[in-house]
């Protein structure tokens, strides 16, 4: 068994870190297996200034690991141990990612400078430009590259496997011939990212599948699955529409079947509030209930423009919005002097938003967009899925010798710093090849090795209309969510799942992911519905089941050198 290898799923940041790090601690055999090197929300998502999230590194304010712990655990639904861990390893992958040549701002003395991002109270953000993650995934792919580790393409996972409980090996689909292929391994390391196909209005690269419903499928517990992050974004391109997007104070505008041209925001709220709202909207882009009055009012005007009046939605850059002085006159005070600063004076928001940002304005024209002269289409788009598979501290998941990594893992909380993901899946990948390197015993030989199910073409399966199940979780399980409708669907498509023949072909394992998916997160979401009296719950889901516990402390471990020290020589 020693001769198995420790198979990666996944071709993002958290997949080439797990690699890199097990390279680097002497782990031999590895393999990743992914659907397309260049597929992937870590190759291509982005938005206006793509953030990561570290430990503050320059300046005057203090910091900490624990600090930086209590933010992670201060959003609520992350257990004390897995916020220890992501703060205790933050600059040691930040650095990583520097000496790897992702080009991080510094001044002149060699500080990496910071600014604040939202649900955070400092500045520990930092970011490479709108495309950061992309430069992340690119460093470490030359990493894995330079250490010949065996990168093997078109395979999108199919089932999970194990015995005696522990896992035995993954069962690939090749996207192309769609062979079925049994795969033993020593460790399996998830790296797929989150379920993007479940919404119709998704921000998620269309290269970007998941597999959350094949964890679910494998009876693995899964966390937090009602905890996501939707936010403005355009359609298409798919692209997040935060920062001077949205500090270039655009018109909202909506476009009905008759061609009739609404500026609506004012139907929704007062000219002033819309100005500011929309200028807030750069730095609290995520929806956020308690925001529900104020900036993500702007998210729920939106919202009821596409579903309940059935109109296209766009931002305008072409003219003011309503209520603005042609001389910038009466903007409020923190809009004014913000747009001061960034010398972002022009009389029309493109201009603003061209003094601000030109890098914005030249992704949309590479998609043959021009924003000096055409609206852009948007909507409240499904963005980043803040759970996932449950993980522990070394981030295993339930069943022993598999791990989760990435946005696949349910490490984020309700309420994430921005740019903690980034850092997350950096730290995740670190610990997981830790605990594989360390030595995890492999489990002994299944009786007999699952054989692969038999190609053919197959019927397709009952309610498999996964378009429509998008459009009904967009409609009433995004950020607005209709708690009579949820339990509707969850029946109906329960009924779907259970129905559903194991897949053989692509198309069917698409179909049978998405299922198995959207059963356990309207699980978890008409659950939340009736959540116990619990300070900081985690919902956990476990086939048709979700069940509640408290997020474990904050540790308090020992920091007193020599004893740290003396134990440190004996392991």
């Amino acid at each position: 068994m020693d001769t198995l290898p420790v198979i990666i799923v996944g071709s993002g940041v958290a997949a080439y870190n797990a690699a890199r790090v097990l390279h680097s601690l002497g782990v031999q055999n590895i393999q990743i297996r992914t659907e397309g090197r260049q597929a992937g929300t870590s190759r291509n998502a982005g938005s206006d200034k793509q953030t990561y999230y570290k430990l503050s590194l320059a300046g005057e304010g203090r910091d900490s690991v624990r600090d930086m712990a209590r933010s992670f655990y201060a959003g609520g639904g992350v257990d004390g141990e897995l916020a220890l861990v992501m703060a205790a390893y933050s600059a040691q992958c930040f650095y990583t990612l520097v000496e790897l040549g992702v080009p991080f701002p510094k001044n002149e003395y060699g500080e990496y400078v910071g600014y604040q991002t939202d649900h955070d109270s400092t500045n520990r953000a930092t970011s490479a430009g709108p495309l950061t993650s992309r430069y992340m995934t690119e460093a470490l792919e030359q990493a894995v590259l330079a250490a010949d580790i065996d990168i093997i393409e078109k395979q999108s996972i199919a089932e999970i496997h194990q015995a005696h409980g522990h896992l035995t090996g993954l069962s690939f689909i090749n996207t192309e011939t769609e062979e079925i292929a049994f795969c033993p391994c020593r460790c399996g390391i998830l790296a797929t990212g989150g379920p993007a196909n479940l919404y119709a209005e998704s921000v998620y690269p269309k290269s970007q599948s998941g597999a959350l419903g094949i964890c679910a499928a494998a009876g693995l517990q899964l966390s937090n699955l009602h905890n996501w992050q939707y936010g403005i974004a355009s359609l298409r391109p798919r692209w997040n529409l935060s920062g001077s997007y949205q500090q270039a104070l655009p018109r909202y505008i909506s476009i009905g079947a008759d061609g009739g041209v609404s500026e609506f925001l004012p139907l929704y709220m007062t000219p002033e509030e819309a100005i500011l709202f929309t200028f807030r909207k750069g730095y609290e882009w995520p929806f956020d209930p308690e925001k529900a009055t104020a900036s993500s009012r702007i998210d729920i005007a939106v919202h009821a423009e596409i579903h309940e009046k059935q109109r296209r939605v766009y931002l305008d850059y072409t003219q003011n919005p309503v209520g603005l002085a042609p001389d910038l006159s009466n903007l409020p005070p923190e809009v004014g002097s913000y747009l001061q600063n960034c010398n972002a004076i022009g009389n029309t928001p493109y201009r603003r938003l061209q003094s601000m940002n030109r890098a914005a304005i030249e992704l949309y024209r590479s998609h043959a967009l021009d924003l000096q002269t055409a609206p852009l289409e948007i909507a409240v788009c499904a963005q980043h899925c803040n759970g996932g598979v449950a993980v522990n501290a070394h981030w295993e998941t339930s069943l022993p010798g598999l791990f989760a990594v990435g946005e696949c893992a349910g490490t984020f909380g309700a309420k994430r710093p921005g740019g903690s993901a980034l850092n997350a899946a950096m730290v995740g990948a670190y610990r997981a090849a830790e605990r594989v390197a360390g030595g995890i015993a492999a489990a002994p030989p299944a009786t007999a090795l699952p054989s692969p199910p038999c190609n053919g073409n197959a019927v397709a399966p009952p309610g498999g209309n996964a378009a429509a199940l998008r459009r009904e979780l967009s409609a009433h399980a995004a950020f607005r969510r209709n708690a009579a409708e949820i339990h509707r669907m969850r029946g109906t498509y329960r009924r779907q799942r259970d129905a559903l023949p194991p897949p053989k072909t692509l198309a069917e394992l698409r179909i049978y992911d998405n299922l198995h998916a959207a059963c356990a997160i309207l699980s978890a979401m008409e659950a939340q519905e009736s959540v116990p009296s619990m300070k900081n719950p985690i919902t956990l889901t476990q086939g048709d089941t979700t069940v509640f516990r408290e997020a474990t402390p904050l540790p308090n471990p020992d920091t007193w050198f020599e004893r740290v020290w003396a134990a440190s020589q004996r392991s």
